[in-house]
Order: structure tokens, then C-alpha cells, then sequence
């Protein structure tokens, strides 16, 4: 009794003498983060969770990775939601199929309009995070400033432009992002009309340049085979050729060309940390801190504020900055075609 009283006591002098009083235990919340792992989330944690946690002392954020949509969905369906806030792709969060697995994204929270809504799509149930882009890179010594590739028609032409053209070869998925959209865009087809893509023109088109592909395991090998010569271009994701021209390759991007997608957050429905989660949220995708990650790597904020204050050492290489070249990629086409887009893509590759 006395302890209570005492207890009570120092509450009440503390609110007369303005003092704040620490959060209880039971104040405390933790939360739970799940991306992709690597370097992109070991950047978060730096740039992100650990100032976001020091912002907001009664919040402590997990972390888990890889992100499993099974997991995701089976969790919500359960009534045990362990996640609270989730990286996602671009093709998940568009349909009823995913949405109704996801908490509605509150824009009195999270600064939505600032996240380009109208290019990368959020459908009220994911926002935009980060950008990243497939490029046209190619060899700075095959082909030097006056001289080198401005178009995917240039990348079409090994006439003009000899040598080896690195797309990456993953069964069961269209691995190369863009290359179809890239085939129709050196076609002549206008970017505003590339949407819905016609297959059967694109494979056409890549039929030109069959006997000249060197296919590639994966992204990393797909700028790997520009930086040792073994292809003289590629359609390459703009992170791994920054990390080959850091050290010292003679690789460089041709924006022009760029093809923009982004990856996005959201909140699983049913999480019992909603308020901390939608907080979290608005602090990575913030106008202060979204460019964080900039400083080190070139995966740019989506957000249009926080792009400008993308790190000048990157800028070069980071798609935020080159938002008014290109085209970005339409996650409702693929997010609907997307069987019918890896057959003819599959057939066309074992019939070459």
C-alpha cells in the first residue's frame, strides 16, 4: 500500500512540475518488419528503423526476411498476424485476390500524393517505397560519349552497335524487367501506346537480336557480363552496375532508356499494431527521410520531395533522378497477364 501511495505520489508531482514520466512496460510495443534482406534492408535499418526507433522510444522493430506472399496471406487468413509491415513487388496489392489480405493505407498518415499514385500504382492498399529501374548499360570503352547507344533501338541494331546483349534467362518468369517493353519501343511504338503489350510484335522483334544474346543467371551476372566484355550491353538493373562501375569497370547507363518500377509497403490486415505500423511507414516513404539510403546506394525515394534530396554521389545512377526519362512498367497489365506474358516468352526461348 505504501509503495502505491508513493507511486501515486511522484505521478502527481511529476504532472505539477511538467515532467514526463517513462513509458510503462505495457506501453511498449514491438513491431515487426519483413523485406527482401540483404544490403537493401541492412540500408533500412540504418537509415530508417534505428532513427525511427530512437523518434519513438516505446517502439522497437523486428525484423524478418525473406517475404513469402503464402506466408503472408496464411497468417491473415489464421487470425495471427505476426508481420506488421511488409516489402512487397509491384505485382502484389492490385486485385481483391490481395487487398483483402491488406490494411487500407491511411493518406492523413502517409504522404500519398507525393509517391507518384499515377506511376506506381497503390490502389489504397500499398504506397510506393523505392525505386529501382532495368537500363540499358553498355561498355563506355566499346562505345565512347558521341558515340554511344541513346535508344533500344540502338540496343536492337548490332550492325551499328556490335557485340553481345546480356538478358537474364530465369524459367518461369520473364526475367528480363522491360525487355519487352523495350522490344516494342524500338519497334516505334509510341510510349503511351506500349500498354496492352503485343506479345506476339515484341518476340518478333527479338527474334533480331536472337543470335546475339548472351543470357545471364541472374541480375548480377547480367551487369557482370558487360564489366568483363563478355556482352557489350544489357538490360540490367541499375544497382548492380553501379556496384561494377565502383569498381572501376567501364560500364555506364543510358537513361533514355530507362524502364522505372518500384517497390511498396503494406500493412497485413488483422496486425494488432496498426497505428505503430501506418507510423513506420510514413517515416520511410517521409519527404526527411526517404533519400537516406542514397548516400550509399542508388535505389531512389519515391517520393518527388525527397528525390531532390537524393545524394549527389549517386545521383547519376539513381532512377529518382531521371524520373522524366522512360517509361514505368504497368503493374496492373502484368499483374493481369502475366501467365499469358512467360508462355510466349518461355516458347519463344526453347524455339530458338
Amino acid at each position: 500500500m505504501r509503495m502505491q501511495n508513493a507511486a501515486l505520489l511522484a505521478a502527481c508531482l511529476s504532472l505539477l512540475l511538467g515532467l514526463t514520466i517513462p513509458a510503462r512496460a505495457q506501453d511498449q510495443v514491438t513491431i515487426t518488419f519483413t523485406g527482401s534482406g540483404g544490403v537493401l534492408q541492412d540500408l533500412e535499418t540504418k537509415y530508417y528503423f534505428e532513427p525511427f526507433m530512437k523518434e519513438h522510444p516505446n517502439i522497437k522493430i523486428l525484423q524478418d526476411s525473406p517475404l513469402n506472399y503464402a506466408k503472408l496471406q496464411a497468417m491473415v487468413e489464421a487470425g495471427n498476424v505476426t508481420w506488421d509491415i511488409v516489402e512487397i513487388g509491384p505485382g502484389f496489392g492490385l486485385g481483391l485476390q490481395h487487398t483483402k489480405f491488406l490494411e487500407k493505407i491511411d493518406c492523413t498518415v502517409v504522404p500519398c500524393s507525393r509517391l507518384q499514385p499515377d506511376k506506381f500504382l497503390t490502389t489504397g492498399y500499398r504506397i510506393a517505397e523505392n525505386t529501382s529501374a532495368m537500363v540499358l548499360a553498355y561498355r563506355t570503352d566499346k562505345f565512347p560519349a558521341g558515340k554511344e547507344p541513346q535508344s533500344w533501338a540502338d540496343f536492337f541494331d548490332v550492325a551499328k552497335f556490335p557485340g553481345g546483349r546480356s538478358l537474364l534467362k530465369i524459367p518461369g518468369n520473364v526475367s528480363s524487367i522491360g525487355i519487352l517493353e523495350a522490344a516494342l519501343l524500338a519497334d516505334g511504338v509510341p510510349p503511351a501506346q506500349l500498354y496492352p503489350l503485343d506479345l506476339k510484335r515484341a518476340l518478333k522483334k527479338m527474334d533480331t537480336i536472337r543470335s546475339s544474346i548472351v543470357w545471364a543467371a541472374d541480375n548480377q551476372a547480367c551487369a557482370e557480363q558487360i564489366a568483363t566484355g563478355e556482352a557489350s550491353m544489357g538490360d540490367c538493373f541499375n544497382g548492380r552496375s553501379y556496384n561494377f562501375f565502383k569498381s572501376g569497370s567501364p560500364i555506364a547507363l543510358q537513361w533514355n532508356t530507362v524502364i522505372h518500377e518500384s517497390g511498396y509497403l503494406v500493412i497485413p490486415k488483422g496486425t494488432k499494431h496498426l497505428k505503430e505500423a501506418m507510423l513506420l511507414a510514413a517515416y520511410i516513404v517521409s519527404d526527411e527521410h526517404a533519400a537516406g539510403i542514397t548516400k550509399e546506394i542508388p535505389y531512389g525515394p519515391a517520393n518527388t520531395v525527397a528525390a531532390k534530396l537524393s545524394d549527389p554521389a549517386t545521383a547519376a545512377w539513381n532512377p529518382a533522378t531521371h524520373q522524366n526519362q522512360g517509361i514505368a512498367v504497368n503493374d496492373q497489365w502484368w499483374a493481369d497477364h502475366s501467365a499469358e506474358a512467360i508462355k510466349a516468352w518461355t516458347e519463344w526461348q526453347l524455339n530458338g
